[in-house]
Protein backbone atom coordinates (compact mmCIF):
# COMPACT_ATOMS: atom_id res chain seq x y z
CA UNK A 1 0.00 0.00 0.00
CA UNK A 2 0.92 3.18 -0.74
CA UNK A 3 0.76 6.38 1.83
CA UNK A 4 0.73 9.68 1.15
CA UNK A 5 2.47 11.82 4.24
CA UNK A 6 2.14 15.63 4.53
CA UNK A 7 4.48 17.55 5.53
CA UNK A 8 3.59 20.87 8.48
CA UNK A 9 4.93 23.38 9.06
CA UNK A 10 5.88 23.54 13.14
CA UNK A 11 3.94 26.19 14.63
CA UNK A 12 5.64 29.08 16.07
CA UNK A 13 8.57 31.67 14.68
CA UNK A 14 11.15 30.94 13.22
CA UNK A 15 14.72 32.57 14.47
CA UNK A 16 14.97 34.58 11.37
CA UNK A 17 11.18 35.79 12.12
CA UNK A 18 12.23 36.93 15.49
CA UNK A 19 14.87 38.68 14.08
CA UNK A 20 13.05 40.25 11.99
CA UNK A 21 10.04 41.42 14.29
CA UNK A 22 13.04 42.79 16.98
CA UNK A 23 14.72 44.79 14.16
CA UNK A 24 11.27 46.13 13.44
CA UNK A 25 10.19 47.08 16.78
CA UNK A 26 13.30 48.36 17.35
CA UNK A 27 13.19 51.03 14.84
CA UNK A 28 9.58 51.98 15.28
CA UNK A 29 10.60 52.67 19.46
CA UNK A 30 13.71 54.84 17.79
CA UNK A 31 11.15 56.91 15.54
CA UNK A 32 9.06 56.90 18.25
CA UNK A 33 11.76 58.69 20.93
CA UNK A 34 13.00 61.10 18.76
CA UNK A 35 9.43 62.29 18.22
CA UNK A 36 8.86 61.91 21.80
CA UNK A 37 12.07 64.00 22.27
CA UNK A 38 10.98 66.40 19.65
CA UNK A 39 8.08 67.26 21.19
CA UNK A 40 9.51 67.59 24.56
CA UNK A 41 12.25 69.77 23.41
CA UNK A 42 9.51 71.68 21.55
CA UNK A 43 7.10 71.97 25.08
CA UNK A 44 10.54 73.34 27.08
CA UNK A 45 11.29 75.82 24.40
CA UNK A 46 7.50 77.20 24.20
CA UNK A 47 8.25 77.65 28.26
CA UNK A 48 11.34 79.40 27.97
CA UNK A 49 10.40 81.75 25.34
CA UNK A 50 7.20 82.51 27.93
CA UNK A 51 9.43 82.87 30.98
CA UNK A 52 11.42 85.63 28.96
CA UNK A 53 8.72 87.06 27.89
CA UNK A 54 8.05 87.77 31.22
CA UNK A 55 11.54 89.54 31.77
CA UNK A 56 10.45 91.73 28.85
CA UNK A 57 7.18 92.65 30.03
CA UNK A 58 9.09 93.38 33.36
CA UNK A 59 11.86 95.63 32.26
CA UNK A 60 9.35 97.76 30.61
CA UNK A 61 7.35 97.96 33.10
CA UNK A 62 10.52 99.20 35.81
CA UNK A 63 11.14 101.57 32.87
CA UNK A 64 7.56 102.91 33.17
CA UNK A 65 8.31 103.76 36.63
CA UNK A 66 11.96 104.76 36.32
CA UNK A 67 12.32 107.83 33.70
CA UNK A 68 12.30 105.32 30.65
CA UNK A 69 15.60 104.03 32.73
CA UNK A 70 16.63 99.99 31.64
CA UNK A 71 18.04 97.84 34.17
CA UNK A 72 21.77 97.44 34.33
CA UNK A 73 23.29 93.89 34.79
CA UNK A 74 25.09 95.00 37.77
CA UNK A 75 24.55 97.84 40.16
CA UNK A 76 27.54 98.10 42.40
CA UNK A 77 26.73 100.62 44.49
CA UNK A 78 23.74 98.65 45.83
CA UNK A 79 25.29 94.99 45.18
CA UNK A 80 21.90 94.42 42.87
CA UNK A 81 21.88 92.13 39.65
CA UNK A 82 19.27 92.48 36.84
CA UNK A 83 17.16 90.19 37.87
CA UNK A 84 17.38 91.06 41.71
CA UNK A 85 15.70 94.41 39.72
CA UNK A 86 13.11 92.67 38.04
CA UNK A 87 11.58 90.44 40.77
CA UNK A 88 9.55 92.66 41.97
CA UNK A 89 7.41 92.82 38.85
CA UNK A 90 7.88 88.84 38.41
CA UNK A 91 8.00 87.20 41.92
CA UNK A 92 10.39 85.55 44.03
CA UNK A 93 10.54 82.47 42.21
CA UNK A 94 13.93 81.38 40.87
CA UNK A 95 12.25 79.31 38.27
CA UNK A 96 10.85 82.26 36.68
CA UNK A 97 15.09 82.39 35.50
CA UNK A 98 15.33 78.78 34.42
CA UNK A 99 15.23 77.84 31.61
CA UNK A 100 13.90 74.08 31.01
CA UNK A 101 16.36 72.36 29.45
CA UNK A 102 19.43 73.70 31.26
CA UNK A 103 20.69 70.94 33.36
CA UNK A 104 23.12 73.33 35.46
CA UNK A 105 20.52 75.65 37.06
CA UNK A 106 21.30 75.76 40.60
CA UNK A 107 19.70 78.08 43.03
CA UNK A 108 20.87 76.71 46.11
CA UNK A 109 22.66 79.58 47.09
CA UNK A 110 22.67 82.91 45.72
CA UNK A 111 25.78 83.18 44.49
CA UNK A 112 25.31 79.92 42.78
CA UNK A 113 22.15 80.94 41.06
CA UNK A 114 23.99 84.37 39.89
CA UNK A 115 26.61 82.28 38.89
CA UNK A 116 24.33 79.71 36.94
CA UNK A 117 20.96 80.97 36.34
CA UNK A 118 19.77 80.32 32.78
CA UNK A 119 19.12 83.89 30.58
CA UNK A 120 21.43 86.42 30.58
CA UNK A 121 21.08 90.25 30.09
CA UNK A 122 22.81 92.09 27.41
CA UNK A 123 25.06 94.24 29.04
CA UNK A 124 26.97 95.73 26.29
CA UNK A 125 23.47 97.27 24.67
CA UNK A 126 20.88 97.23 27.96
CA UNK A 127 22.81 98.27 30.48
CA UNK A 128 26.16 97.26 31.96
CA UNK A 129 26.83 98.51 35.44
CA UNK A 130 26.48 101.77 37.94
CA UNK A 131 28.92 102.72 40.57
CA UNK A 132 31.81 100.39 38.90
CA UNK A 133 34.67 101.10 40.65
CA UNK A 134 36.91 99.89 37.66
CA UNK A 135 35.25 101.84 34.82
CA UNK A 136 35.39 105.77 34.68
CA UNK A 137 31.07 106.56 34.58
CA UNK A 138 27.91 104.88 34.68
CA UNK A 139 26.69 102.33 31.52
CA UNK A 140 22.60 103.04 32.33
CA UNK A 141 20.29 103.58 29.15
CA UNK A 142 16.76 104.49 28.51
CA UNK A 143 14.20 103.05 26.11
CA UNK A 144 13.95 106.59 24.15
CA UNK A 145 17.82 105.90 23.39
CA UNK A 146 17.06 103.41 20.74
CA UNK A 147 15.73 104.32 18.00
CA UNK A 148 14.16 100.75 17.05
CA UNK A 149 12.91 98.74 20.04
CA UNK A 150 12.25 95.62 18.07
CA UNK A 151 15.74 95.38 17.08
CA UNK A 152 17.24 95.39 20.47
CA UNK A 153 18.48 92.22 22.01
CA UNK A 154 17.96 92.89 26.14
CA UNK A 155 17.91 89.08 27.00
CA UNK A 156 18.40 85.25 25.91
CA UNK A 157 19.50 82.17 27.11
CA UNK A 158 23.20 82.51 28.83
CA UNK A 159 26.23 80.17 28.67
CA UNK A 160 27.16 78.11 31.50
CA UNK A 161 28.63 80.11 34.60
CA UNK A 162 28.16 83.08 32.65
CA UNK A 163 27.23 85.01 35.68
CA UNK A 164 23.80 86.27 33.76
CA UNK A 165 24.85 88.15 31.08
CA UNK A 166 25.72 87.77 26.99
CA UNK A 167 27.95 89.79 25.00
CA UNK A 168 29.61 89.78 22.10
CA UNK A 169 32.71 87.72 23.65
CA UNK A 170 30.08 85.68 25.05
CA UNK A 171 27.16 84.91 23.43
CA UNK A 172 24.21 83.28 24.04
CA UNK A 173 23.99 80.05 24.51
CA UNK A 174 24.06 76.94 22.09
CA UNK A 175 22.67 73.79 21.71
CA UNK A 176 19.64 73.53 24.43
CA UNK A 177 17.08 74.04 21.44
CA UNK A 178 18.39 73.03 18.46
CA UNK A 179 20.62 75.74 16.71
CA UNK A 180 17.94 78.26 17.69
CA UNK A 181 18.48 80.52 21.08
CA UNK A 182 15.14 81.70 22.42
CA UNK A 183 15.69 85.72 23.04
CA UNK A 184 13.49 88.54 23.87
CA UNK A 185 13.96 92.35 22.53
CA UNK A 186 13.17 95.96 23.88
CA UNK A 187 9.51 95.75 22.58
CA UNK A 188 8.73 92.51 24.56
CA UNK A 189 8.21 90.44 21.53
CA UNK A 190 10.36 87.06 22.04
CA UNK A 191 11.93 85.35 18.94
CA UNK A 192 14.36 81.83 18.77
CA UNK A 193 17.01 83.17 16.56
CA UNK A 194 19.73 81.36 14.89
CA UNK A 195 22.87 80.73 17.11
CA UNK A 196 25.33 81.78 14.00
CA UNK A 197 23.64 85.31 13.98
CA UNK A 198 24.96 86.16 17.68
CA UNK A 199 28.66 85.08 16.71
CA UNK A 200 28.58 88.48 14.87
CA UNK A 201 29.10 91.80 17.15
CA UNK A 202 26.28 93.54 14.99
CA UNK A 203 23.22 94.11 15.17
CA UNK A 204 22.92 92.22 18.30
CA UNK A 205 25.74 93.69 20.70
CA UNK A 206 26.14 97.49 19.58
CA UNK A 207 24.34 99.66 21.17
CA UNK A 208 24.24 103.63 21.36
CA UNK A 209 26.56 104.48 24.59
CA UNK A 210 29.54 102.75 24.74
CA UNK A 211 30.41 100.17 27.58
CA UNK A 212 32.92 102.58 29.52
CA UNK A 213 36.72 101.11 29.31
CA UNK A 214 37.66 99.07 31.99
CA UNK A 215 40.20 101.11 34.37
CA UNK A 216 42.53 98.76 37.05
CA UNK A 217 42.74 99.76 39.95
CA UNK A 218 45.78 100.59 40.82
CA UNK A 219 47.93 97.98 43.20
CA UNK A 220 48.71 99.31 46.90
CA UNK A 221 52.21 100.17 46.97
Amino acid sequence: MNHSFSRRRPSGFTLIELLTVIAIIGVLAGIIFAVLGNIRRSAQQTQSLSKLRNIGSAALVYASEHRGGLPVWHNYTTGTYWWRTLQPYIGEDLEAFHSPAHTGFDPSTPDRFTETMSYGWNYAVSGRHVGDPNRGSNHSLIVNDFPNPTKVLIAAEAQESAYGFIAADTPPAQGRYGENVPSVFLDGHVDSRPYSEFLQTAPWFVGPKEVPPYIPTPSPQ
